[in-house]
This record gives C-alpha cells, structure tokens and sequence, in this order.
C-alpha cells in the first residue's frame, strides 16, 4: 500500500501506455501465483537469508509489535521479546515462515506465545490490533491511516529483522514494461520502505 501510489505515478509519468494491475496477498499467496504465472513480479517477506538467487533483496526491515496508539506500550522505544511473548498476538496461521520462527525463539527460551487470533494479511493484522484485539508483529510499515491508530515499538532482545524482496515469475518471458516496473521498484523501494517504518 505504501508503494502503490508512487508507483502508478511514476508509471503513468514515464511509460504512460503502460497498465498496472495490482493486487495484495501474503507472501505465500504471491509467492504461488509467481509460480503460476498469474503474476510478473511481487514484493515479499523473507526470513533472515532465505532469499531466492533470482529474487533482489530490496531492504531489510527490523520487526516491531504494533500496538494501539493508545496502548501503554505505545509510548515505549523497544520491547524485550520476552515481553511479547506474554501478549495477546494475532500471528498468521500456520504454516508460516515468520510464525515457526517466533515459536522456535520462544521455546528456546522457555516460553510459549499468547495467540489469540490468526489473520493472513498484515492489513488485517494491523486492522485488528487498531480494533484491541491483541498486538501484531510486523515490520512497523504504517500507511498514513494506520500510523493515527497504531504505534510500533521495536523489539529487541533479540533484535530480528525480515528481508523485503522483489520476486519475479519464472513462468514466462518479461516484457520491456516488466523490466521498467522492475527497475522503478529496485529504485523506489528500499527508501519510500525505510521512511514509511515507525522508528
């Protein structure tokens, strides 16, 4: 969402005959029409270093729990993550990379995490914590609606961070369009991913 505007202009500015269709899904999801061909490119969540060769790292994005703006928590820096996992989290449902992780953390701390919803999408994860029910753990990239009802608070203790790729399909051959789009997202990406994290 912090991309799409940006990128149409941009689009529309330099390669005006050309038509974006945009959609959004979580990264399994986009990840599979990549494979099918139903995409050309997709922006992806990837754990620590699990990028494919063909895929180019565009930022790497420290992960945060997002709270209420109105939450105690939200006047805090940095949470231990042995705080969160005491919380009421709204984690994606399993399998999922980002969630398997965050279970092998808490158990090699003897801990165990506090689920208390499942949403696949980090837009219903945020919408959800805006709504009090339960914290979120992203990488803290608030759209400008988000950022009035949220916070996002930095955990640390460890510190973990996701990596944002560009993905591209496999499935067929790009076009002079693809290879433009692909070259403004490598472009716009990492700075406008950056500005738009809650730091």
């Amino acid at each position: 969402a912090v991309l799409a505007g940006p990128l149409f202009s941009a689009v529309r500015k330099s390669w005006p005959q050309v038509r974006l269709h945009l959609t959004e899904g979580s990264s399994a999801q986009l990840e599979e029409w990549l494979v099918q061909g139903r995409l050309d490119l997709a922006l992806l969540l990837r754990e620590e270093d699990t990028a494919a060769p063909e895929e180019t790292v565009l930022t790497r994005l420290p992960l945060y729990l997002v709270v209420p703006a109105k939450d105690p928590l939200a006047g805090r820096k940095t949470i231990d993550f042995d705080d969160v996992a005491g919380l009421p989290l709204v984690l994606p449902s399993e399998p999922h990379p980002l969630r398997a992780r965050l279970a092998m953390l808490a158990r090699q701390k003897g801990l165990t995490l506090t689920q208390v919803l499942e949403a696949d999408s980090i837009r219903l994860q945020h919408e959800i914590t805006a709504s009090g029910g339960g914290y979120a753990i992203t990488a803290g990239t608030l759209t400008a609606n988000e950022a009035r009802r949220l916070a996002a608070v930095r955990i640390v203790r460890p510190a973990l961070s996701r990596a944002v790729v560009l993905g591209v399909t496999q499935h067929r051959a790009h076009t002079k369009a693809t290879w433009e789009v692909m070259r403004l997202l490598k472009s716009m990406a990492p700075a406008m991913l950056k500005s738009a994290r809650q730091s």
